[in-house]
């Protein structure tokens, strides 16, 4: 500034102080989108500006906390599906590409609690046809026990016949010799 004089010097102090004013919150807004593109969404412009850069920060603050809030529902979302609650949808409405993420985790949700669900009428068809085998059999074994009673009264009967038919044998031998 020093080597210009007069009209000169306010001409260029001036552009001085508006490319500071421009500066300041370009690099605040550029800082801020180096901070989202490495995933931090717990930043926000808060320099106090007017005009277009009013307008710049109040958009991005609301991009910002739009998508961090899609973000931490989504994640809270994944987390009871992974804590095993299938149930769970989201059911606000997203905007834009995060309408079809959205879409798509309450499709996986809709899947796995469909799956889930087969999963668990199979389970209780497998243990009725278990429960069923099983009585099959006790009633199977009842049965050969059962048999296994009789086959032996039936050989104590077979037994005590015999005795009575060789007594019989052997009386009727007495008997002839007797007649004899």
């Amino acid at each position: 500034i020093s080597d210009y004089k007069g009209g000169w010097a306010e001409i260029i102090g001036g552009m001085n102080r508006l490319l500071l004013t421009i500066s300041i919150p370009l690099e605040e807004t550029s800082r801020i989108l180096n901070e989202l593109a490495m995933g931090n969404f717990d930043v926000s412009v808060n320099g106090e500006y007017k005009g277009k850069f009013s307008e710049v920060k109040k958009s991005l603050n609301s991009m910002i906390s739009t998508i961090s809030s899609y973000i931490m529902e989504i994640n809270d979302t994944l987390a009871n599906m992974s804590g095993g609650d299938m149930r769970i949808k989201i059911k606000r409405d997203y905007v834009g590409k995060f309408s079809s993420i959205k879409d798509s985790i309450n499709s996986i949700s809709d899947t796995l609690n469909r799956t889930i669900s087969e999963i668990n009428t199979s389970s209780e068809q497998l243990l009725v046809g278990a429960n069923q085998i099983s009585a099959s059999s006790m009633d199977l074994a009842e049965g050969a026990s059962q048999q296994s009673i009789s086959v032996t009264e039936l050989l104590m009967f077979t037994d005590k016949m015999n005795v009575k038919i060789n007594d019989n044998a052997d009386n009727a031998a007495k008997a002839k010799d007797l007649s004899i």
